[in-house]
C-alpha cells in the first residue's frame, strides 16, 4: 500500500503532459488482473487515483480474521474426526471382546488334555474344542465324547466317552462291555470298541457291574490301562452317586482336536 501512496504523490505532482505507463493491480487476490495505463491523461489518472484509494479502503484485517477463523475451524473439524476414529475402534475392540467372551461361555469350550487317559483317539497334550449347546435339545448318547465335571472334585474337568445311559445296567467283564436292559434282558454286547488303545485292560476274574440312575451317565476312557474314570469312582465307592456323571455335570460335546494336529471325531455305531 505504502507504494501505492508515493505512486499517488508523485502524480499530483507532475507538471509535465509526459506519457507515463503504470502497472497496477485492483485485484490483491490475483495478480494475473494487473494491466497498463497511461496516466498523463487526466481522465485516466483521476480514474488511477480512485482506484487506489479504493484499494486502500480494504480492510485487511477482517480477511486475516477471516482466514483464522477458518483454520481454527478446520483444525477442531481434524481434532473431532480422530476422536471418532478412536472411540469407533474402542466400540469395535468391546463387541469383539463381548463376542468372544459369549461365545467361551456359551457357546463353544477350548479344552487342553494334559493326561493320555483317552489315547489312542485324544494323544496327550492335545486342545480341543467342545459344543456347549450340544444338549441344549438332545440327549448324550453312547460314544459321545464329553468334557464334564469329576463328580468327586467340582474343582476339575475330565473328558471321557460315554458308554452307559440312564436306566442301564453295565457289566465290565474278560475285557468286555456288556448292556442290560432294566429286566435284565441284554441289549449290547460285548461291544465293538475300536478306539481301544489296548486289548487287555482287566485283570483276570476282575469285575464290574454298574446301575445307573436316572439322568446319569456312565463314562469310560479308551486308554482304559491308564484312566480315572468310572472304575476308579466304583471302588471309592462313597456315594453311589457319584460313579456316574449327571447331565447337569456334562460342560460340552468334545468335536474336533486342532493341536497338534487335527482330527474330528466320528460318531460310533454299536452293533
Amino acid at each position: 500500500m505504502e507504494k501505492l501512496n508515493d505512486k499517488k504523490n508523485k502524480f499530483d505532482k507532475a507538471d509535465t503532459p509526459e506519457i507515463e505507463f503504470i502497472e497496477y493491480s485492483l485485484n490483491e487476490e490475483d495478480a494475473s488482473g494487473i494491466g497498463v495505463i497511461d496516466i498523463s491523461n487526466k481522465k485516466n489518472k483521476r480514474k488511477y487515483i480512485e482506484d487506489i484509494e479504493e484499494i486502500e479502503d480494504i480492510d485487511d484485517e477482517d480477511i486475516d480474521d477471516d482466514d483464522i477463523d477458518d483454520d481454527e475451524e478446520d483444525e477442531e473439524e481434524g481434532k473431532l474426526n480422530i476422536k471418532k476414529e478412536i472411540l469407533s475402534w474402542i466400540v469395535m475392540l468391546l463387541i469383539a471382546v463381548g463376542i468372544a467372551a459369549f461365545i467361551s461361555n456359551f457357546v463353544l469350550i477350548n479344552a487342553f488334555i494334559p493326561t493320555g487317559s483317552m489315547e489312542n483317539t485324544i494323544p496327550k497334550e492335545s486342545r480341543l474344542v467342545g459344543l456347549r449347546l450340544a444338549y441344549t435339545f438332545s440327549e448324550p448318547e453312547r460314544g459321545d465324547i464329553i468334557i464334564f465335571k469329576n463328580p468327586n472334585d467340582p474343582n476339575e474337568n475330565y473328558v471321557k466317552r460315554i458308554i452307559g445311559l440312564p436306566g442301564e445296567t453295565v457289566v465290565l467283564e474278560n475285557n468286555q462291555v456288556y448292556i442290560y436292559n432294566s429286566d435284565g434282558s441284554l441289549k449290547l454286547g460285548p461291544l465293538n470298541e475300536p478306539y481301544l488303545k489296548d486289548k487287555v485292560w482287566m485283570e483276570k476274574d476282575e469285575k464290574y457291574e454298574f446301575h445307573i440312575p436316572k439322568d446319569r451317565y456312565l463314562v469310560l476312557g479308551d486308554n482304559r490301562n491308564n484312566s480315572a474314570d468310572a472304575r476308579t469312582w466304583y471302588k471309592n465307592k462313597g456315594d453311589v452317586t457319584e460313579i456316574y456323571i449327571h447331565k447337569d455335570k456334562i460342560l460340552a460335546q468334545a468335536l474336533f482336536i486342532y493341536w497338534d494336529s487335527f482330527e474330528i471325531f466320528d460318531d460310533i455305531e454299536y452293533k
